[in-house]
């Protein structure tokens, strides 16, 4: 048996893509819902991207906790209700610091990305 092969990663894998980038420039448009921002995310990507609940909520809460992001609760009373997120300074901030070294990558990738379209 060869195991020489390498193991197959999951598209949704943390370390292949950056959610909380995705996540923070989801916000930038105004508050929503974790429901909302899974949604506007495959949208955006023309459904090649499936943003798990099991993947957004931690990432939501680390963007919380690192001061990007702030949440609240909203919903009338007898009403359900939800936890909505949204930008702040800091975290635009943030988002703009990893565009920046996102299109430095994209520089590098973009070139490789069209030979392999020939």
């Amino acid at each position: 048996m060869d195991n020489s092969a390498p193991p197959r990663r999951n598209q949704n894998n943390s370390g292949v893509i950056d959610w909380g980038t995705l996540v923070l420039a989801v916000l930038t448009e105004g508050a929503c819902h974790g429901y909302e921002i899974a949604r506007q995310v495959e949208r955006r990507a023309g459904d090649d991207l499936t943003l798990a609940h099991g993947t957004l909520y931690p990432v939501l809460h680390q963007l919380e906790r690192d001061g990007y992001i702030a949440s609240a609760w909203e919903g009338e009373p007898g009403e359900r209700r939800r936890r909505t997120y949204q930008i702040t300074p800091t975290g635009s901030g943030e988002l703009q610091a990893r565009m920046r070294r996102w299109r430095a990558v994209n520089r590098v990738l973009g070139p490789l990305a069209a030979e392999g379209d020939s």
